[in-house]
């Protein structure tokens, strides 16, 4: 059947940012409504989330974790780390999954 990957880059869209008083939807509520509404494009084979993981509070890593999103650490002293490890991910995922394939991306990069 149909499969898809989620790549998040954490430093450029951080679950922490929703938090801002307009929205009491907890991280653990938001990834559930997020894989609920990604089921129409597959199963979710791969769901991965890169940053600076000293960035990250723990809390919060603990959460993505139980999740199921594997953290993918990306020391933060290399410009544009995370989105370079991210492509290189996405690139072994569309490589070995046939189409039709969904990579899905989150980014709040412009």
């Amino acid at each position: 059947g149909n499969v898809c990957g989620v790549f998040w880059d954490l430093e450029n869209l951080n679950p922490n940012s929703y938090h801002n008083g307009h929205n009491d939807m907890s991280l653990a509520d938001g990834v559930r409504k997020l894989k609920k509404n990604l089921v129409k494009y597959g199963e979710i084979q791969s769901f991965r989330a890169y940053a600076d993981l000293s960035r990250i509070n723990a809390k919060t890593r603990d959460q993505l974790h139980l999740l199921g999103i594997a953290l993918i650490d990306v020391p933060g002293h290399r410009k544009e780390a995370a989105d370079k490890a991210m492509i290189v991910d996405m690139l072994i995922f569309a490589l070995d999954n046939k189409i039709p394939a969904t990579l899905i991306l989150l980014s709040g990069d412009g």
